[in-house]
């Protein structure tokens, strides 16, 4: 079965300055599929709406501006709405595709019991699991599911996380496929930030979301169990935070890292090491705390 064309589905917040590169990588595709390229602009602070206004002419993007911040899970569900072919591919507003993404992201759609294609996924305990920027979907299958659950949104901030890994386990359990887009490549624009201040509240940000833990093992109790390795019925094991915080799960280098594997400090003298092992171990204590409070607004006890 040869798919007739996607629909790829940007949303943006704040990222007018890396946006026009995001959007002429995805215009520059070498492929045979129809495709078009949906950006809601998630009304962005800086000057998002003046860099899409330079594209109005082009017909293979739609743009829709939005007069209140949703966060992702909405604004892409409106995507998915909107979306006029049957495959519907979610990009992140900071990754640049490679000119043979497309079809490499469409490749297995030739089999009819593919769901959910994707060239972003974690391993944990000898598992994959899917989900994330660069995921495509079967657009009937994401109707048929139910669309992202906006309740993964860690309020107030409005950041969603583990809403993309709860649609594809949605997507699979009625009985798609699941699989991996074998060579669509992409780089991931990291902007790390440079002032203290600002590293301070990106850290407390990427603790907070992990309330969402909670949902997504009150709704897929199994699959969770071994994707965030839960012991004893409620608990992540405090190895496993801390190993997360210091870069620990994905190497042997000491350093304080996002999930995405980007150093803010690494280790080298007894001072950062000192320093890392400290936050570390704050990390892994804030961590059940933002879980407990997940607990108590989602009525599903994990620490």
């Amino acid at each position: 079965m040869v798919m007739k064309g996607a629909s790829i589905i940007v949303s943006t917040y704040n990222r007018a300055y890396l946006l026009k590169k995001v959007l002429n990588a995805l215009l520059n595709q070498k492929t045979r599929h129809k495709y078009e390229i949906i950006v809601i602009n998630d009304n962005s602070k800086d000057n998002t709406k003046a860099v899409l206004g330079q594209y109005r002419k082009n017909w293979k993007i739609r743009i829709i501006n939005l007069n209140k911040t949703l966060g992702p899970a909405i604004t892409r569900n409106f995507g998915f709405k909107v979306a006029k072919y049957p495959v519907s591919i979610v990009m992140d507003d900071d990754c640049i595709a490679g000119d043979k993404w497309l079809d490499k992201m469409m490749e297995p759609f030739h089999d009819q019991e593919v769901g959910v294609s994707s060239h972003y996924y974690v391993k944990s305990n000898g598992e994959y699991f899917y989900g994330g920027t660069s995921t495509a979907y079967l657009t009937k299958a994401v109707k048929s599911a139910g669309y992202f659950d906006y309740r993964f949104t860690a309020l107030p901030i409005k950041f969603t996380f583990r809403e993309d890994t709860d649609l594809v386990l949605r997507i699979n359990n009625l009985g798609f496929k699941v699989v991996y887009a074998k060579g669509a490549n992409f780089t991931h624009v990291h902007k790390l930030p440079t002032k203290l201040i600002d590293k301070i509240r990106y850290l407390v940000t990427r603790i907070w979301i992990h309330q969402t833990d909670v949902l997504l093992y009150k709704k897929h109790p199994e699959k969770s169990k071994i994707l965030l390795g839960i012991k004893a019925g409620f608990l992540i094991p405090p190895l496993s935070d801390y190993r997360k915080a210091t870069g620990l799960w994905g190497s042997n280098s000491l350093s304080v890292s996002s999930p995405q594997g980007v150093a803010f400090i690494r280790g080298g003298n007894i001072l950062s090491t000192f320093v890392i092992m400290s936050i570390g171990i704050a990390y892994t204590f804030l961590m059940k705390l933002v879980r407990l409070y997940g607990s108590i607004r989602y009525n599903k006890l994990l620490l």
